[in-house]
């Protein structure tokens, strides 16, 4: 069975501050399309940043030196990378990033702009903050369901066999099948036998469609995919060309990202 990427979902909303820090997330593209840095209290959620896309700045540059030629014009300026660098694709399709608008300036040196939405999911990493503190439990035995699919996730594929000895609460069943695992639980007392079984029985659970019905779990499931736009898939988008309006260039863009599936 294949391993899949467990990530979480994420936008201008769910960003805090620590990961909009560590990933260098900071400027933003605002609504009439002129872009700026955002103030320290607008990445800290002292004061709300104003509506548009989020974006940080990376590096165009991969060390090793290049055959092809690597002059490109921007904005009136030439510009090449250092020596026994190149670029991180052709000077055409630099060309395309700029006609996509997906070059920034800073000093004298030529960034890529990539937006937060460009891949809308962040690996599930090994960062454990509250998730256990200030979570609502109904029963005092009860773990807080984040941790446990955090341990199911990382260990186990869609399809898996989960064994919990201790049933308790019957939060290790009900996060397995809340992510499309089957489950063996159990418990020497009735009573944490029945608080599971009820929770359970009650519950209500996405269905997961099998890969194969024919071939039952061992198939896998129908897996959930995202785009993922990336410098390349922009760089070498035969659609983009001069004189296209922003949306026509939005749909090009969509239309050849990879897609990740999750």
């Amino acid at each position: 069975m294949r391993k899949t990427n467990h990530v979480r979902s994420i936008d201008n909303s769910t960003l805090n501050a620590d990961e909009a820090n560590r990933g260098l997330i900071d400027m933003i593209t605002v609504t009439d399309g002129s872009k700026r840095r955002l103030t320290p209290s607008e990445i800290h959620g002292e004061s709300p940043p104003p509506a548009g896309r989020r974006f940080q700045l990376t590096s165009l540059i991969s060390d090793g030196a290049s055959g092809s030629p690597q002059d490109f014009r921007f904005e009136g300026d030439n510009y090449a990378p250092p020596t026994n660098n190149h670029w991180k694709t052709s000077v055409t399709g630099l060309q395309r990033l700029a006609i996509a608008n997906r070059i920034m300036r800073m000093k004298r040196s030529l960034r890529y702009v990539r937006y937060l939405d460009d891949f809308g999911v962040i690996p599930i990493g090994d960062r454990w903050e509250s998730t256990q503190i200030g979570k609502e439990r109904d029963y005092v035995v009860q773990t807080a369901s984040l941790v446990i699919q955090r341990c199911i996730l990382m260990t186990t594929d869609p399809g898996d066999l989960v064994f919990d000895p201790t049933c308790g609460s019957g939060t290790t069943a009900f996060v397995a099948e809340t992510w499309g695992r089957r489950w063996i639980t159990c418990d020497t007392s009735r009573v944490a036998v029945t608080l599971a079984k009820q929770r359970l029985m009650t519950a209500v659970f996405d269905y997961y469609p099998m890969a194969d019905p024919k071939q039952g779990v061992g198939s896998g499931f129908k897996y959930k995919t995202v785009p993922h736009v990336t410098l390349k898939s922009i760089a070498n988008n035969p659609e983009i060309v001069e004189g296209m309006t922003r949306e026509q260039i939005d749909a090009a863009i969509k239309k050849y990202a990879d897609q990740e599936t999750l």
